[in-house]
């Protein structure tokens, strides 16, 4: 009879064991265009992040290519006095976290006629896809950059770019 009592506690508490360490599954939000999860959301567009709080979001124009350090996203509109662009490089081909800090990544915007080039002085940029199929990459990334005009520091968070083409 204790023996079988032994067992049905042993039993019992296996039960339990398997009941409390049961995992609760956790979604990340969604690519808007191939469910790639670990890229974030850009409501459609290819590039978004906050600058100083406030969203900044651009869909055409933006544009992949490999450079000779490795990899650049870019978006470039006007011309002359009208020049903007955005730049962020990562000195690698592959997937990963790339340092700011360390030199193996860069970011910049830069607007001739709103006076602006804010340039990347630490933080990460990270490539979590490169598909070669589709010619396409995603990322993320969180940067802490200074305006060098005037010397002004700014935060870039919620940084994203999804499925930008070559």
């Amino acid at each position: 009879m204790k023996l079988n009592m032994k067992i049905g506690v042993a039993v019992l508490l296996l039960i339990i064991s398997a009941v409390a360490c049961k995992k609760d599954v956790v979604t990340s939000p969604t690519n808007n265009s191939n469910n790639n999860t670990s890229t974030g959301s850009c409501s459609g567009d290819k590039l978004c992040f906050k600058l100083d709080g406030t969203l900044q979001s651009y869909n055409s124009n933006v544009k992949w290519k490999v450079t000779t350090n490795g990899n650049r996203v870019y978006w470039e509109n006007g011309s002359q006095t009208a020049y903007e662009n955005i730049e962020i490089d990562v000195k690698g081909t592959s997937t990963g976290v790339y340092d700011v800090s360390k030199g193996d990544a860069g970011f910049q915007l830069f607007k001739v006629n709103g006076n602006i080039n804010i340039q990347a002085t630490s933080g990460t940029i990270e490539v979590t896809q490169i598909d070669n199929n589709n010619n396409t990459i995603s990322g993320k990334f969180t940067i802490t950059a200074t305006d060098q005009n005037n010397n002004t520091t700014h935060q870039i968070t919620d940084g994203y770019f999804q499925d930008v083409p070559k």
